[in-house]
């Protein structure tokens, strides 16, 4: 069996978690890249991760989505969200995933570091939530990795889906700008023109931080006097830790 994982990850915590629990599984794996279609069959294993947009999925997923086929194949759905909610994210991507012809063998809602606001669950993934992954792939393993053991767990979430919201904080450029383009490149909704990548297009933009994780000369943030006390009201809200839940 192979594994192939379909994720996004603005701030690469998602990421850590898909190769905890790929190297958990211990099998072959193939990573896909962001809009990169594929059929798959019996033989493979989707990993489906996204981190959680205000309760939902990207909006930029279900494109993605429609590129992806499976024939009769076992998927794990994994959501990443900031320490607040996972809302109807995780139904979301198992309902998707059915849709397209994956059996869905097991499911997780990860906590990790808040993208926008990282004081909120600083420094998670942690020891504990990476002991938790590693026991779920064992979990998964000792199951069966395939369609012919389907997750009998009931997921959390509403239909229809809670509508999706766009966030009034988008990122903007300072005077430290090289003109690179690395946050064109890396900007999943085209919201940055490559010609002119110190402006960004704040109707397509989703907020996702990507560009400010890869810009070198830190030139990319929020606008202080929004940010700073939004970060104060959301620190203080969300300051109780939450926990990893597992589907089976």
């Amino acid at each position: 069996m192979r594994l192939v994982t379909m994720k996004f990850s603005a701030s690469q915590t998602t990421a850590r978690v898909v190769d905890q629990l790929c190297a958990g599984l211990r099998l072959p794996r193939k990573d896909l890249n962001l809009n990169e279609g594929v059929s798959l069959g019996p033989q493979d294993c989707l990993i489906a991760a996204f981190p959680v947009f205000s309760g939902r999925l990207p909006a930029f997923f279900q494109a993605w989505m429609n590129q992806i086929q499976g024939r009769n194949t076992p998927a794990v759905a994994v959501v990443v969200y900031g320490n607040r909610a996972y809302e109807d994210a995780l139904l979301e991507l198992s309902d998707a995933l059915s849709a397209a012809g994956f059996t869905v063998v097991g499911a997780a809602a990860v906590v990790a570091q808040h993208s926008i606001f990282p004081t909120v669950a600083n420094g998670r993934p942690d020891a504990a939530d990476f002991a938790g992954i590693a026991h779920f792939a064992r979990a998964l393993l000792e199951k069966g990795l395939d369609a012919a053991h389907p997750m009998i767990s009931s997921i959390p979430g509403q239909r229809p889906y809670r509508k999706i919201t766009a966030l009034p904080l988008k990122p903007q450029t300072n005077s430290r700008c090289l003109r690179c383009g690395r946050c064109a490149v890396v900007c999943p909704v085209q919201a940055i023109d490559p010609a002119q990548p110190h402006i960004t297009d704040k109707a397509r933009c989703v907020s996702c931080t990507a560009c400010i994780h890869v810009c070198p000369a830190g030139a990319r943030q929020f606008p202080p006097a929004l940010y700073y006390p939004a970060q104060l009201v959301f620190r203080q809200k969300m300051k109780q830790r939450r926990q990893p839940e597992w589907f089976l």
